[in-house]
């Protein structure tokens, strides 16, 4: 019994919130960006959006992609282990996750809260111009855990730096290949990291 009782603090499931709609449909999206696999009620995955705040009332998508677990550990099988180790080191060191674990026994499950501030710098959303969001998901729900959290463009351009040649050189692959930004914000999107997986 007390094993389920801590199991059950490892996630919650909510609706999924407009935030990490598909910018395009503004509804959920259905399917992996990168192999196409239409997502049903038990798929686990993972969405990512890069956001810039254009004014004090309306924040543009730069890009955003969804992906099916699969392909995720496909990506991660690309990365040298010195980076996996590099990151898991960064955010082990860097990242407030252990504080979005006690939202969960506090009973929080008001995902706004799980945004507001930089995961890694704690700065506030409202004072950022650049930042991601990325989120898990399993069908129609978004589960609250490690994820959601927020990072901004500061910190992942820290954990970037760690990075070997051939990591960042994959991630920029990743991203040529199967991320479409708007053309307006084509240097941006050029000079901006990914949170895959």
């Amino acid at each position: 019994m007390e094993e389920n009782q801590e199991n059950s603090l490892l996630y919650k499931e909510v609706e999924i919130p407009a935030d990490f709609y598909n910018t395009l449909t503004n509804h959920h999206f259905t399917e992996c960006t990168i192999c196409n696999t239409h997502f049903d009620e038990d798929s686990m995955y993972l969405i990512e959006k890069a956001c810039k705040r254009v004014n004090s009332g309306f924040v543009h998508t730069i890009f955003e992609y969804s992906i099916c677990m699969d392909c995720a550990a496909g990506f991660n099988e690309k990365m040298s282990k010195k980076s996996l180790e590099a990151m898991q080191h960064f955010m082990l060191l860097n990242s407030n996750i252990t504080k979005q674990r006690k939202k969960l026994a506090e009973e929080d499950a008001d995902y706004s809260n799980w945004l507001s501030h930089c995961i890694v710098n704690s700065s506030s959303i409202e004072s950022l111009t650049e930042y991601n969001i990325c989120g898990m998901f399993r069908g129609d729900k978004m589960m609250l855990g490690d994820f959601p959290y927020m990072m901004s463009l500061e910190a992942m351009e820290q954990m970037v730096e760690i990075l070997s040649k051939e990591t960042k050189e994959e991630l920029d692959n990743f991203k040529r290949t199967h991320i479409d930004g708007p053309p307006e914000f084509e240097e941006l999107f050029k000079r901006r990291p990914i949170l895959v997986g």
